[in-house]
């Protein structure tokens, strides 16, 4: 076994690799500008707060609006939706204006049923509740 060892050990002294290694730092200059990774970082940067402003209005229950001066440009409708909840997996009740008359609507698994007409959407304080 020992004269294994001691061939094994008197190759690697042998071995030119480390002597042919080459000098590190004589290279030339970086092949790209420094203007296009910017300008890449910052088209990423807006894409990403753009998802990010769009998630979150997507969490708190409503739907992504468009800003005030793109919602100019678009067509008026005649629907509208008033607002929207989730009752359960697969179920939405939503509050619809269309022509002055309000619908509450339930959509379930690829059914939707007019639950009522003419919903009031007045908001009553807490004390005439009561």
């Amino acid at each position: 076994m020992s004269h294994w060892r001691a061939m094994l050990a008197g190759l690697a002294i042998a071995m030119p690799g480390p002597a042919a290694a080459q000098q590190l730092g004589g290279g030339g200059g970086v092949g790209f500008s420094i203007w296009r990774v910017l300008a890449a970082l910052l088209v990423s940067l807006v894409a990403a707060l753009g998802l990010a402003m769009a998630l979150r209005a997507r969490s708190k229950g409503g739907s992504f609006s468009r800003p005030q001066w793109l919602s100019a440009l678009a067509p008026v409708g005649r629907i509208k939706v008033i607002e929207s909840r989730r009752i359960a997996g697969q179920a939405e009740l939503t509050l619809v204006r269309c022509d002055g008359t309000e619908f509450l609507v339930l959509t379930c698994a690829g059914t939707a049923t007019v639950v009522e007409r003419n919903v009031l959407t007045e908001i009553v304080p807490d004390e005439a509740q009561t």
